[in-house]
């Protein structure tokens, strides 16, 4: 396994962890599982638990060096087939960057037909020395994202 690469999941799980300490959290057994970290919520309805994912990026960039957040195509749908399997689960895309920003988007809330769809030529694969491909990605909106301030 590369190590930069359990370092870096590592980091984005503590953060994770601190910026939601209302909710237990448990991490995904397999480092490179399209999912880091789950968790359950109660619903305003019911008041019933509800499974909710959460796909966790580490980012060395600022939230302002793009107009847009990136998130593969293909792992968006692997991580709406995970909700389909779990009764619905909420799906959250969370970034966060080095200007001490959280960028949090619920998948499940974004109208597919809205999404921007780009090709990128990005590394085949996180935090390796491997060459780099065209990508299917998912421009994703500042303004459809809940946005969270972390503390230094």
């Amino acid at each position: 396994m590369n190590n930069q690469f359990l370092k870096k999941e590592a980091v984005g799980r503590a953060k994770t962890v601190t910026l939601f300490p209302q909710y237990q959290l448990v991490e995904s057994s397999d480092p490179y599982a399209v999912w880091d970290m789950s968790g359950q919520t109660t619903t305003n309805i019911t008041g019933e638990l509800k499974p909710f994912f959460i796909e966790i990026k580490d980012r060395n960039i600022s939230s302002t060096d793009f107009d847009s957040v990136f998130l593969e195509f293909s792992k968006y749908q692997h991580l709406l087939q995970i909700s389909e399997a779990n009764a619905g689960a909420d799906i959250f895309y969370l970034s966060f960057f080095k200007d001490n920003k959280a960028l949090i988007y619920n998948l499940k809330k974004l109208k597919v037909s809205e999404l921007k769809l780009s090709i990128q030529n990005v590394n085949k694969t996180t935090m390796a020395d491997s060459p780099n491909v065209n990508k299917v990605m998912i421009e994703l909106p500042y303004h459809e994202a809940t946005i969270k301030k972390l503390k230094n």
